[in-house]
């Protein structure tokens, strides 16, 4: 009771809230655990050095709190969408400063841009929003650089993430519903096609292929794509849409003929941007396709995507070039370090003169900065699903505006005034 009656209510406090145990705290006070136990209870005190009430029986220590912010760190959505757009901008000022260092290859403009970008898996939980948000910046740039005349944008393989692809696809999707992923790519395309409207009057013409994702159990939803997509990008003047099915013949050149061979590309392949059946798969073809072409319409690159590995210029056969795009997407299905494939997309030049030549192809890959800190965000299936959220909404805005819903009042009325 002599050693209890030395304890003061206001030491006992501060030494449980600096240790948050009665042992230690009984340490520093240099007495018992056993009397420091007594005290407490006397004086209804907790481990924390709070006296317990109906509000606090079920309220976490202070170790767990902190353990707890440090799983889940509070994340403010308008600081992230400050750092993506702030990232935007550093991407497209760290273009320009790499266009100014090659002035003397943008010195001529006008002509045909070509932009090939394959395997966005819009819809996945784990696109990389960022990283897409970084490459339409750099594109910008290149396209005030050369101020084409035309442009082309051939991709829309493996656009969305589709369904039924794996098995237990569905948890790892903003959403599951057909209708939803077509709404969502479609308002992705705008948005793009927007994004190049702000830097350039030239026509665009959309050129739509079919990839190994845009299927639902089986049943291809590229056809419904290229149509929602035509309809929701009415209003942007003059961008045309050519759907090329599996595989697409196009021309690069701006005067004269440069074909290359457009194919999404299929098997695994771990130690190449192109697996083994694939390349002998292209070359069985060609065979066949040049049969019928005059030596100037000959294939002379074959631009794929599928396996997420940017690479360019790749001769695989004497003057055959394979040029690989990068998909966006974060693989959490794969081991560790499988990820870890360049992202980007090519952009083709073809001047005026340049007698069924291009320029070198440019590679378009996002900041490292960028690229890393998105692959590691465990928030990043959130802000998906807000994205895909937000999508929804201004599609069905823009569909109302243009007309295309019917009244509300007219539902149900179709059989009205039959016996």
């Amino acid at each position: 009771m002599a050693r209890e009656s030395r304890i003061s209510q206001a030491d006992a406090v501060a030494a449980l809230q600096q240790t948050t145990s009665i042992t230690k705290a009984a340490k520093v006070l240099g007495v018992p655990r056993t009397t420091f136990t007594d005290f407490c209870k006397k004086n209804g005190l907790t481990a924390n050095g709070t006296k317990p009430d109906s509000s606090q029986d079920e309220q976490p220590t202070a170790i767990e709190q902190m353990r707890e912010a440090e799983l889940n760190p509070p994340i403010d959505v308008d600081d992230k969408a400050r750092i993506r757009a702030l990232e935007g901008e550093v991407a497209r000022l760290q273009q320009q400063i790499t266009w100014a260092q090659q002035a003397e290859a943008t010195t001529r403009t006008g002509g045909t841009l070509t932009i090939r970008r394959s395997d966005d898996h819009h819809i996945d939980k784990g696109h990389l929003l960022s990283c897409g948000k970084s490459l339409t910046e750099k594109l910008k740039v290149v396209i005030e650089q050369y101020k084409p005349d035309r442009i082309q944008v051939v991709g829309w393989d493996d656009w969305i993430a589709g369904t039924g692809i794996f098995r237990e696809q569905d948890l790892e999707t903003t959403t599951t519903v057909e209708d939803d992923q077509v709404a969502i790519g479609a308002m992705k395309g705008r948005y793009f096609l927007a994004e190049i409207r702000e830097v350039s009057d030239a026509p665009i013409t959309c050129r739509v292929l079919r990839g190994n994702h845009n299927f639902c159990k089986g049943v291809s939803m590229t056809e419904t794509l290229f149509l929602k997509s035509r309809t929701l990008c009415e209003d942007l003047r003059d961008v045309n849409w050519v759907y090329h099915h599996d595989n697409a013949t196009v021309n690069l050149a701006h005067d004269g003929i440069y074909n290359v061979l457009v194919r999404h590309g299929f098997g695994y392949s771990k130690h190449s941007p192109n697996s083994p059946a694939f390349i002998d798969t292209i070359k069985d073809e060609l065979l066949i396709k040049q049969r019928k072409q005059m030596p100037g319409e000959q294939y002379r690159r074959v631009l794929s995507g599928h396996t997420h590995w940017l690479t360019v210029g790749l001769e695989r056969l004497h003057g055959l070039y394979f040029d690989t795009t990068g998909g966006l997407q974060r693989n959490s299905r794969i081991r560790i370090g499988d990820n870890q494939r360049p992202v980007g997309w090519i952009v083709y030049v073809s001047l005026p003169g340049m007698d069924s030549e291009i320029l070198q192809p440019i590679a378009l890959r996002p900041d490292d900065d960028t690229y890393e800190r998105e692959i590691a965000d465990p928030h990043l299936a959130s802000d998906n699903m807000r994205d895909a959220q937000q999508c929804l909404r201004e599609a069905r805005a823009i569909m109302e505006t243009m007309g295309l819903y019917a009244e509300a009042a007219s539902f149900g009325k179709l059989n009205e005034g039959r016996w």
